[in-house]
């Protein structure tokens, strides 16, 4: 099989392109673990940040993020990007 296409930058486009580097695939599956198993969960709690704040960072509802933190969905992968980020910024800023 052969390998995607790599655009100049070095991005590699996914199904809507939806731009990413090797890096942010890695997050993606990093925080798509996390959220099924529940630590993304309790690393915000940890971070002391409420649902309602940390989706609003990412950009979705309030009942997106928890659907994600309930394992009842999986977020797509800007939406998964921006959560891991989020989640990340709240964890330095309780640090």
């Amino acid at each position: 099989m052969k390998p995607p296409a790599r655009h100049r930058s070095g991005l590699v486009p996914g199904r809507y392109f939806c731009p990413v580097t090797r890096r942010d695939l890695a997050l993606i599956s990093e925080i798509r673990t996390a959220l099924a198993d529940g630590s993304a969960r309790r690393r915000r709690i940890d971070a002391r940040v409420r649902l309602v704040e940390i989706a609003a960072v990412a950009g979705v509802s309030p009942g997106a993020a928890s659907m994600w933190e309930h394992a009842k969905r999986e977020p797509g992968a800007e939406n998964a990007l921006a959560y891991a980020r989020a989640l990340a910024a709240a964890e330095q800023k309780a640090a």
